[in-house]
């Protein structure tokens, strides 16, 4: 899993003289977008739970750089894969009423 060493770098910046990150925003990014993103996963088809386990360290990394740097990449990673998920979402909708279906009825016996 990569939460494991994405933690362990955080540890090294934190060592480092003049890191600018913050343990807590890292530790609340991690558990807000990683809950929200499993959540997602039970509740719909949308994501895998490769991608739920990545947001952990998302959140992480993000959270980091504070909270408007999870927001903002939460945002950008939504918004990139729209262009790929988008046709894939569209294919499992259901058929729709064609002209056929009502040509058909219109003509039936019964009618």
């Amino acid at each position: 899993m990569l939460l494991a060493p994405a933690a362990v770098l955080l540890a090294v910046a934190a060592a480092l003289p003049g890191s600018g990150g913050s343990w807590p925003s890292a530790l609340l990014g991690s558990l807000i977008l990683g809950a929200c993103s499993f959540v997602l996963f039970f509740l719909s088809k949308g994501i895998g739970f490769g991608d739920a386990k990545l947001a952990l360290v998302l959140g992480a990394v993000l959270g980091w750089y504070g909270w408007a740097s999870v927001l903002a990449g939460n945002f950008a990673g939504s918004l990139l894969s729209s262009p790929c998920t988008a046709p894939a979402s569209c294919s499992q909708v259901g058929p729709t009423e064609g002209a056929e279906s009502r040509s058909a009825r219109s003509h039936s016996p019964g009618r």
